[in-house]
């Protein structure tokens, strides 16, 4: 069975819209679907800058758990080395 494919979508504007061949793309004979290219290329956008966030934040980042411990950390040993100081006459 031969099956003809439309002729090329000639719009003066070809990035906004697209009529697919729908027996290129496998929905089935006869039929077409209409693309939106600027959501597509937005969705791919999103989707690389998220892989790019996650490489990111496992290069660069720490969790807000880790920054609170040693924020805690430091606070104790600052409070211990405090603990620990000397008094002076000039202090007093």
């Amino acid at each position: 069975m031969l099956v003809a494919h439309p002729p090329p979508f000639s719009h003066p504007t070809p990035t906004l819209k697209l009529l697919a061949c729908a027996f290129c793309w496998g929905h089935g004979l006869g039929m077409t679907e209409i693309i939106n290219l600027n959501k597509k290329r937005k969705e791919k956008r999103r989707a690389q800058d998220e892989a790019r966030a996650v490489q990111n934040r496992l290069k660069h980042g720490r969790t807000k758990h880790e920054k609170q411990l040693d924020k805690m950390k430091t606070e104790l040993r600052d409070r211990q080395l405090q603990g620990h100081k000397r008094e002076t006459d000039d202090e007093a």
